[in-house]
């Protein structure tokens, strides 16, 4: 409500008031609000890691599952901290360089890196990134989706090898061998 002094003609004051109806914001801003809970809800109950960062890559937002997978305690113990710190340095180039693909083309899916554990121990993991961007299309941060995927790098592993002592096997034999399907 907004109220203007108004002096009549014949010299006496009077208030003029002037009335905003408000109803079509509050609206709004309640459904921005509930909108704002539900992405938190998802983001918090993903059993991926998900994490937003600023522009500059410095940390601002992550859910449980980020600070698991790290091995931190809480969330404060990772947000600020630049993205990068989470990469092995072996991977920092790379993470750059994805980094800008995701800035100019607005995501990139499953770029493999090495990350980092609190006590420095590493392990593979799959991100797949996105940039978010603001009501007029300007990027405002990134959101990435991490997966750990030690198991199956394991499990690739196991099949290589398996696959390298049957081949050492058969074209060891001295006898004929055929394998048939």
């Amino acid at each position: 409500n907004i109220y203007v002094p108004i002096i009549n003609p014949d010299g006496k004051k009077t208030i003029q008031l002037i009335v905003r109806d408000i109803t079509v914001q509050k609206k709004a801003e309640k459904a921005l609000k509930e909108s704002e809970e539900k992405l938190r809800k998802v983001i918090d109950s993903s059993p991926d890691n998900i994490t937003v960062s600023d522009l500059n890559g410095t940390i601002i937002d992550c859910n449980q599952a980020t600070i698991d997978m790290h091995g931190f305690s809480k969330k404060e113990d990772i947000i600020g901290k630049s993205a990068l710190e989470l990469i092995a340095p072996k991977d920092h180039e790379k993470a750059m360089e994805y980094l800008k693909k995701t800035l100019e083309v607005g995501s990139v899916k499953n770029a493999e890196y090495t990350f980092l554990k609190k006590d420095g121990s590493e392990f593979p993991a799959e991100i797949s990134a996105s940039v978010i961007r603001d009501s007029s299309g300007k990027p405002q941060s990134f959101m990435g989706i991490i997966k750990d995927i030690s198991e199956r790098k394991k499990a690739e592993q196991l099949l290589k090898e398996s696959e390298t002592r049957f081949r050492t096997i058969f074209d060891g034999a001295n006898d004929g061998l055929l394998l048939a399907d």
